[in-house]
């Protein structure tokens, strides 16, 4: 439902994942027995016999062994060693894979980077009678995280039914409202959170990181609880003091206020020292060479990802002269990720002709499809479309098997304004149960400006796929009510998601609108009983509805108000239509 983008009360955004789709588990199970046949056959021979009078004591020595790799790879995991607690975790579970320890640690290690091959993990651990309470909250915080909402909220309903009292319950509570756009959902819960535990640093963060994008005195409060958690030295003081360097109408005392607890935290990463910098080029505009000279000169001797986030901010802040002085040629072709920010400041400068002599060059730090499209886009701009579409066609074969590769081709075409491109990447990765789901967002992406039958056709095949999406199959029944097609049936879905998720707005908001289309306003008005909506801060497009019900109902005066605050850029032409009263 198009509107205004959801909270983002996590630290990090991440792409949406299907909540039952089909993931293969065999890959992380098939070890070096299976990969060696000769090696398998001599092992198994010798084993026979021995397996046969120790079967026992054999189940019972691989379980320890599974459990304490599993437990090896949670630690490693925890100190950052993600490559090394990955490698433990699937000797594990190759080990021992009807072992819960190895599921927990697989769904650990794999959540940041495989989110849907986590939640496999994490729902056969919760599933079994291992599962601890812990286990539970693990797996909503990463169904949250890959904004697999459907999932977390079934598991918090459990989590709140057994517990409503949990101050962790609630946060988990507050975090899902807020990653599916209810703040007003995400507020109440913060609250109680915070009621329930007033010196739990997270909890207090949610609340305020929630509170300050509501305007007046609660906004007021969110501030000052920011500044209040800024001040401690720990992750959650460093995030408080992020959030608040977000905020508008800062004075020149609350920016120098953050720069130094920016600096001065002791877990200051180079992502904070740059967000710092920011700050002082704003605070002092007129020191900007001054400024920026100095940080080359602290970034002459770096060569790994320190330099590379440095690069990237000249680059992002067009400071593209820069580039050649801290990262010369010499040294950037001797890493990918320093070569790419190399290749996107001589973008910058169209520099056209120096990036395909480059790029000819042998042995370059870069797969073949990163090479291809760069070629492909510096032909395009030196006038040689016919060479352009040859490296396009390989760089997409290029790219077929490879995931990361895929989507970056598909980015880039996206970024080009070729869509057509870009659609046809995205096409090729919908097949792939891994990449299917992020694609499709994608996809929904590209529709927008093709109007909303464009996006119902992206709805309904995503629908197909996922039917018990509650996201999608809400997003698909509201669309078709913009439309006015299969009224009926989209009621009838809109009225069972209301059942089982009472205190969404967004599927209060298409039952409403299903009401409305149905010629029963009445009927609209009433889904909005119980429900507590600030409708000053709620997403444009369940304003409208709302604003629309009322005036049908003759609450004009109320309806016009709450019109008056909706920023129309954000509707699509079906939801302007709605407020055509309030012209």
């Amino acid at each position: 439902m198009k509107g205004e983008p959801p909270l983002k009360i996590l630290p990090q955004e991440q792409p949406d994942l299907p909540e039952e789709a089909e993931v293969d588990l065999e890959p992380y199970q098939r070890g070096i027995l299976f990969r060696r046949p000769w090696l398998s056959i001599s092992l198994g021979a010798l084993l026979l016999c021995a397996l046969i009078f120790i079967k026992p004591l054999y189940h019972l020595a691989t379980g320890e062994r599974a459990r304490w790799l599993a437990g090896s790879a949670i630690s490693l995991n925890e100190q950052g060693h993600a490559d090394a607690a990955i490698e433990k975790a699937t000797a594990a579970f190759q080990l021992k894979p009807d072992e819960p320890a190895t599921w927990r640690a697989m769904a650990k290690v794999l959540a940041p980077t495989k989110g849907l091959v986590a939640l496999a993990f994490w729902r056969r651990l919760i599933h079994s009678p291992a599962a601890s309470l812990q286990d539970c909250r693990d797996y909503v915080e990463t169904a949250i995280a890959w904004r697999q909402t459907a999932a977390a909220s079934d598991e918090i309903q459990i989590l709140l039914t057994s517990d409503p009292n949990s101050a962790i319950n609630n946060l988990l509570a507050a975090k899902l409202h807020g990653v599916a756009g209810d703040r007003s959902g995400a507020l109440a819960y913060a609250r109680r959170a915070h009621d329930l535990d007033p010196s739990n640093p997270e909890i207090t963060l949610v609340l305020a990181s929630v509170l300050v994008a509501f305007p007046g005195s609660e906004h007021d409060s969110g501030m000052d609880l920011l500044w209040k958690a800024a001040a401690a030295d720990t992750l959650a003081g460093l995030e408080a003091v992020t959030v608040l360097s977000r905020q508008n109408g800062l004075t020149g005392e609350d920016q120098d206020r953050i720069i130094a607890r920016l600096e001065g935290n002791p877990l200051t990463d180079e992502t904070h020292r740059l967000l710092a910098l920011d700050m002082r080029l704003r605070r002092d505009p007129e020191h900007r060479e001054s400024l920026l000279d100095a940080e080359q000169s602290r970034y002459g001797g770096e060569d790994g990802e320190h330099l590379r986030q440095f690069g990237s901010w000249l680059n992002a802040h067009g400071e593209y002269a820069r580039i050649a002085q801290v990262i010369p040629l010499k040294k950037a072709l001797l890493s990918k990720d320093l070569l790419l920010v190399y290749l996107d400041a001589l973008a910058s400068q169209n520099k056209w002709s120096e990036i395909a002599g480059l790029l000819q060059q042998a042995n370059l730090p870069l797969e073949d499809a990163y090479i291809d499209v760069f070629l492909s886009r510096a032909y395009s701009e030196l006038g040689d479309p016919r060479t352009s579409d040859a490296y396009w066609r390989r760089a997409t074969a290029d790219a077929a098997y490879n995931a990361e590769q895929g989507f970056f081709v598909a980015g880039y075409a996206e970024k080009l304004g070729q869509s057509k491109r870009a659609e046809d990447a995205y096409r090729t990765l919908t097949q792939k149960s891994d990449t299917a789901r992020p694609a499709y967002d994608a996809l929904l992406r590209l529709s927008i400006p093709k109007g909303t039958h464009a996006t119902l056709a992206v709805l309904k095949e995503m629908h197909q796929r996922w039917p018990d999406d509650a996201a999608v199959s809400n997003d698909c029944a509201y669309m078709e009510l913009l439309v006015k097609e299969n009224i009926a049936d989209a009621r009838s879905q809109a009225e069972d998601l209301c059942a089982k998720y009472p205190d969404r707005l967004p599927h209060r908001t298409t039952l409403a609108l299903a009401w409305l289309r149905s010629g029963q306003p009445a009927s609209a008005l009433q889904v909005y009983a119980g429900l507590n909506v600030n409708w000053t801060v709620a997403p444009a497009s369940s304003a409208t509805v709302y604003a629309a019900v009322l005036n049908a109902n003759g609450r004009s005066p109320e309806a016009l108000h709450i019109a008056a605050a909706i920023n129309r850029e954000l509707l699509r032409p079906e939801e302007t239509e709605l407020l055509q009263f309030a012209r």
